[in-house]
C-alpha cells in the first residue's frame, strides 16, 4: 500500500500497489477459503440431554433471538447501504446476502429445534 493523500489531522487514504492487487487477485481466485469445521453452539446442543428440557429449549430460544437480531441489524445495514450499481454496493451487496440468508436460516433451525424438545 501506499499513501494516496493526506487530509486534515494526518489523516491518511491509501492506494494498493500493483503488487498487492496482484497478490490479492491470487489469493481471491487460488487460495480456498477455510470454512469453521467446529461450532461451539452445536456442541453445547449435543449435549443439551444434560439439562432439563426447559433449560434446553431455553437456550434454543435465545440463540433464535440473537440470529433475529443479527439479522435485524444486518437488515439496517443494507437500508444504509442501498442499491447503488458500483462495484462495491454490486458485491458488497451479495456479501450481506449470504449474512442476511445466513443468519435467517440459524434463526428458522433453533426456532425449529426449540420445538424438538419435550
Amino acid at each position: 500500500m501506499d499513501v494516496a493523500a493526506e487530509g486534515p489531522r494526518g489523516r491518511k487514504e491509501y492506494a494498493i500497489t500493483q503488487e498487492g492487487l496482484a497478490e490479492l487477485r491470487r489469493w481471491i481466485t487460488q487460495v480456498e477459503p477455510t470454512r469453521p469445521a467446529r461450532s461451539d453452539m452445536l456442541l453445547r446442543v449435543f449435549f443439551l440431554a444434560q439439562v432439563s428440557p426447559e433449560q434446553a429449549r431455553e437456550y434454543l430460544r435465545h440463540q433464535a433471538d440473537l440470529a433475529g437480531k443479527h439479522a435485524e441489524h444486518l437488515e439496517a445495514v443494507r437500508e444504509l447501504v442501498g442499491r447503488g450499481q458500483d462495484t462495491l454496493s454490486v458485491y458488497g451487496g451479495i456479501a450481506l446476502e449470504y449474512g442476511l440468508r445466513l443468519t435467517r436460516l440459524q434463526q428458522e433451525w433453533a426456532e425449529w429445534a426449540e420445538g424438538q424438545i419435550r
